[in-house]
């Protein structure tokens, strides 16, 4: 599924950019990154999150969360629906109505 934040800073993009251990089942690419007009230093992040049928929604959230967190409130894009999500508790929500589209 794809995930993209809009308006993220370059600290958190540096974060999620980084080689890191995912909880299991999961794995996260980078697909692109793009300055986004009239944003100052606003950058667009476009994330693959791909889930194996063992992981847990919540952990994923949780662990993806930690990393975005210290940006929030954020305009996330998962699948076909966008939202501002301010808590682990949201972007669970939106994973797993992605992965109910599936």
């Amino acid at each position: 599924m794809l995930i993209v934040l809009d308006q993220i800073d370059a600290e958190t993009t540096a974060i999620l950019r980084a080689p890191m251990a995912m909880p299991h089942g999961a794995a996260l690419q980078v697909i692109s990154l793009e300055h986004v007009l009239g944003g100052g230093d606003a950058l667009r992040l476009t994330l693959s999150l791909a889930l194996s049928d063992e992981a847990r929604t919540g952990a994923v959230a949780d662990w993806l969360w930690d990393r975005l967190e210290d940006a929030a409130p954020l305009v996330v894009k998962i699948g076909g629906t966008r939202a501002r999500v301010a808590e682990a508790a949201a972007l669970a929500w939106l994973i797993d109505r992605a992965r109910g589209e599936g």
